[in-house]
């Protein structure tokens, strides 16, 4: 899914049958994880749902990612789940999608991000067919930048693809190309643990390396 949701346009909102946490946490208003209190959900994937929130003391606008139930039961799953806020809160590169918190409540893990607005790469693409090369430069290059921090960092990616490219729009109509779920990513530093076999294979076929 997107991510990050915006993590997410309110053009990818999903008004698909409503899952098991949509009965429980609700696409409410008023529901609460945390100190954050939910105001729409804006987005949903196979495993995991992002709704718009407020934090109740800051009064600040947030993209929450919450694990579905039945995944956070699968324990290589959820350690998928929260290693993607380790990695994107390890790299802090401006065209990484910022990871602030993290949480859980009965049982369900919880991601807190910067809540981007604009649309997905796949979108653009499938929107204008073909990119000019000003414009796609405009996308890759800072991308690029965001992959060298990463790997600076210790973090590969793993699954780069224009689902996981946001264009986000500032108020002031800047477009910021963002990188987003590092759910399958792998972090090399020394003294972190590897949880990937050399037989896994892992990322979107059709984006992959040879």
């Amino acid at each position: 899914m997107v991510a990050s949701v915006t993590a997410m346009s309110e053009n990818s909102v999903t008004d698909g049958p409503k899952s098991r946490l949509a009965d429980g946490l609700g696409a409410r208003s008023g529901t609460s994880l945390g100190q954050y209190e939910l105001v729409r959900r804006i987005g949903t994937g196979g495993m995991a749902e992002v709704y718009e929130a407020v934090h109740r003391g800051l009064k600040k606008t947030v993209a929450i990612k919450v694990l579905l139930p039945d995944v956070a039961e699968n324990d290589d799953l959820r350690a998928r789940f929260l290693r993607e806020g380790e990695a994107a809160s390890r790299i802090q590169h401006p065209h990484v999608v910022d990871v602030t918190d993290v949480g859980e409540q009965g049982g369900v893990p919880y991601l807190v991000m910067e809540l981007l607005v604009g649309d997905p790469l796949t979108q653009i693409i499938r929107e204008h067919r073909q990119l000019t090369l000003s414009r796609t430069l405009d996308v890759m290059l800072p991308i690029s930048a965001a992959l060298e921090e990463a790997h600076r960092r210790g973090v590969v990616h793993r699954d780069l693809k224009p689902d996981n490219i946001f264009i986000a729009r500032t108020p002031s109509g800047k477009v910021v190309p963002k990188l987003l779920d590092f759910g399958v990513s792998k972090m090399t530093t020394a003294g972190i643990p590897n949880d990937t076999s050399r037989s896994s294979v892992l990322g979107t076929p059709h984006y992959m390396a040879p």
